[in-house]
C-alpha cells in the first residue's frame, strides 16, 4: 500500500482523537474506529503518531 499524503486538517483530526483516547484503557480500537469514520480510512502514516500517542510497538510486516 502506498502512503497517502495528509493534509494538516488530517493531522489534527488523528492528533486530536490520540489525546482523547490517549488515558483511556483498551483505547486502540476505538481510536482507530474515530480515525475511520473521520477520514475514511486509517492512513499508514499515522501508525507511529498512534503507537507513541497509546505507548505501543508498531508490529512489521
Amino acid at each position: 500500500m502506498s502512503e497517502a499524503i495528509l493534509s494538516p486538517a488530517d493531522y489534527q483530526v488523528i492528533e486530536k482523537h490520540i489525546l482523547h483516547y490517549q488515558s483511556v484503557p483498551g483505547a486502540l480500537l476505538p481510536l482507530l474506529h474515530a480515525i475511520q469514520d473521520d477520514l475514511g480510512f486509517i492512513p499508514e502514516i499515522a501508525y507511529p503518531l498512534i503507537s507513541k500517542g497509546l505507548s505501543l510497538s508498531v508490529a512489521s510486516d
